[in-house]
């Protein structure tokens, strides 16, 4: 879809372009900041208060007593998802050191059949899915994605 999107010159379109666009980016305060990204929107409703409170430590600048604004500019992050590469299947099959992918059983990012190809065309691939996990596996189900990459270290 997303080639399709640029082919036609509607990288602007892209969904997740235009909801970076639409991202608050200034707040009243950290405070205010906490409030609104741990209250379970979007990307962050399955974010433990822990790890919103570490997002927002590393993602934004205090201006003054009054003002916090996120170091990464929402255009800046539109821009990035409007130039992601075509062509990264291509080097998929130069891999030679082992690979763990992670996919959260309820990413619409990471999909079922794209883990399958990716297990495909890399030779030493072992895929885990962590069940009830969105695209943010890592945010939202921590111990066992810890886990999983503790085993195949182990493992390798």
């Amino acid at each position: 879809m997303i080639a399709v999107m640029k082919w036609l010159g509607l990288a602007g379109k892209i969904p997740l372009a235009r909801g970076a666009r639409r991202r608050k980016k200034t707040f009243h305060g950290k405070k205010e900041a906490l409030k609104r990204f741990a209250s379970g929107r979007g990307i962050f409703k399955t974010w433990s208060q822990d790890f919103v409170e570490a997002y927002l430590e590393c993602g934004l600048l205090e201006k003054d007593s009054e003002t916090a604004i996120l170091k990464c500019d929402p255009e800046l992050e539109a821009q990035i998802f409007e130039s992601v590469p075509l062509d990264v299947w291509k080097y998929a099959d130069k891999v030679s050191c082992p690979v763990l992918a992670i996919r959260g059983e309820l990413s619409d990012t990471f999909r079922v059949d794209a883990a399958e190809r990716l297990k495909r065309k890399i030779a030493n691939c072992q895929l885990e899915t962590i069940a009830n996990a969105g695209h943010f596996v890592p945010m939202g189900k921590p111990k066992e994605c810890a886990r999983a990459i503790t085993d195949f270290i182990k493992r390798n």
